[in-house]
């Protein structure tokens, strides 16, 4: 199948350069601010907003405010999709924030707030949860995927 090409100077019947160089430039101008603009106001959404977080482990602090423990060596914001696939430790000692969370190895909270940034965040901890100080919030947890039940 073979694409059309358009003429800008047919196709921009705006003003009184309407099919012209000017009008076809004036008219590529508008778009440009146009997409600035929807920028601008959010209706284009990053792939980092909504970034997929592994924990890696890589920095060997255990601390989840480290970003070389996460795949993206970035810490999670609030709506990441974070995943631990790993038994090990985490440690959540100066808060924190996810989309959702789902971790097979332990969790620990020692400080800050551990907090869910969506209307509808989840966390499942299918091992252990410790809370030790720090504050979970605005988050709904669920019940572990190996048939424990959340105390």
């Amino acid at each position: 199948m073979k694409l059309k090409k358009i003429n800008f100077r047919k196709f921009c019947h705006c003003g009184s350069d309407a099919g012209t160089k000017s009008g076809a430039r004036s008219l590529r101008t508008r778009l440009h601010y146009t997409t600035a603009a929807l920028m601008l106001t959010g209706t284009f959404y990053s792939a980092s907003a909504m970034a997929q977080v592994s924990w890696t482990g890589g920095a060997n602090d255990g601390l989840w405010g480290t970003a070389g423990n996460w795949s993206t060596n970035l810490v999670p914001t609030g709506t990441s999709t974070v995943t631990n696939t790993t038994t090990n430790l985490i440690n959540v000692n100066n808060g924190g924030a996810f989309g959702t969370f789902v971790d097979n190895g332990e969790l620990e909270l020692t400080g800050g707030t551990f907090s869910g940034g969506l209307a509808n965040s989840t966390l499942q901890v299918n091992n252990i949860l410790a809370l030790d100080g720090g504050a979970l919030a605005n988050v709904e947890v669920l019940a572990p995927n190996n048939g424990s039940s959340v105390v």
